[in-house]
């Protein structure tokens, strides 16, 4: 059995293009496409009052959880979260718990969350991704 290896070569790349493409398709379909500027000037999302705004409110507001404190639980509790182009907290993740109820309370938190101050890029409000810390420590 003769086989011709310039069909070969031809189905190949055929094969190799729609490998290649089609998680693009896939991505993109149905979706709204992102329309990218020049610019990358961006202004960050602002909680009210700042750092300082956002520490108080945690502080004032942050509930340590019963278990967490019998269990003797501390650390950090990595939080990932959207500020929307409106400036409401959204897509809350926890990237790193401690456990003992911490990650619920600090959903919790997050989610009752004031607006932000959103995110501008060339005059236009945009959404931003944040990642921060909440520290959970016992008093010695």
């Amino acid at each position: 059995m003769n086989i011709d290896t310039s069909h070969l070569k031809q189905i190949a790349v055929i094969v190799f293009f729609v490998l290649i493409t089609t998680p693009i398709w896939a991505q993109t379909k149905g979706k709204t496409p992102i329309h990218k500027k020049n610019s990358w000037v961006i202004t960050q999302a602002k909680f009210p009052g700042g750092e300082s705004g956002l520490m108080t409110y945690i502080s004032r507001n942050l509930i340590y959880p019963a278990l967490a404190k019998q269990a003797g639980i501390q650390g950090k509790v990595y939080v990932q979260f959207m500020v929307e182009a409106d400036g409401h907290v959204d897509q809350i993740k926890i990237l790193r718990g401690i456990g003992g109820g911490c990650d619920f309370e600090v959903v919790k938190l997050f989610r009752g969350m004031p607006k932000w101050t959103p995110a501008t890029q060339n005059g236009e409000r945009v959404n931003e991704l944040l990642t921060t810390a909440v520290n959970f420590s016992l008093e010695k």
